[in-house]
């Protein structure tokens, strides 16, 4: 699979990030979790392209990922407007679900990955998926799908990001 890292879709991606982490700021001061979808679908030619398609239907912007076994595949995402993509979802009939989440930043070195995961293990905190959304050299930005953000935030202290910056 070929991967545009143009410096357009970068700025794409950072502006998404910067959306999906106003919606944490929103979620701590009292509003709702950003979500993250998953989407369950066959693993066949066009089906990525289907669900790609409804979304920009809705004028939507996504940064997925996917991952098929066998005859069935998933894709995870976050969108810019998620109350679109959910409507979209409902009404192209993908069967679809969507997870309360936080953004982190990890630094990117060894090890790291291991320690992250492993606060949130110590707290209780059941990891659903890790969605990247930015990769440098000396950080590794996420989504991760959790089951109790408030634990995971506690968990995770100042890795959690609640305000943007480049």
């Amino acid at each position: 699979m070929y991967v545009d890292t143009s410096v357009d879709l970068i700025a794409d991606g950072l502006k998404m990030l910067h959306r999906a982490e106003n919606r944490f700021e929103d979620f701590a001061e009292g509003g709702t979790a950003m979500g993250v979808f998953t989407v369950d679908m066959p693993n066949e030619p066009g089906q990525l392209a289907k669900l790609c398609a409804a979304m920009a239907a809705e004028n939507v912007n996504v940064i997925l990922c996917a991952a098929a076994i066998g005859e069935s595949g998933t894709v995870v995402f976050i969108a810019d407007n998620e109350a679109a993509a959910s409507g979209a979802l409902e009404s192209g009939d993908f069967a679809f679900a969507e997870h309360p989440s936080v953004t982190v930043r990890i630094a990117n070195h060894p090890g790291e990955g291991a320690e992250t995961f492993g606060k949130l293990a110590a707290a209780g905190v059941n990891l659903d998926l890790v969605l990247p959304v930015r990769v440098s050299n000396d950080q590794f930005y996420a989504v991760l799908g959790v089951d109790d953000v408030d634990q995971a935030t506690a968990a995770l202290g100042e890795q959690v990001v609640t305000e943007y910056s480049d």
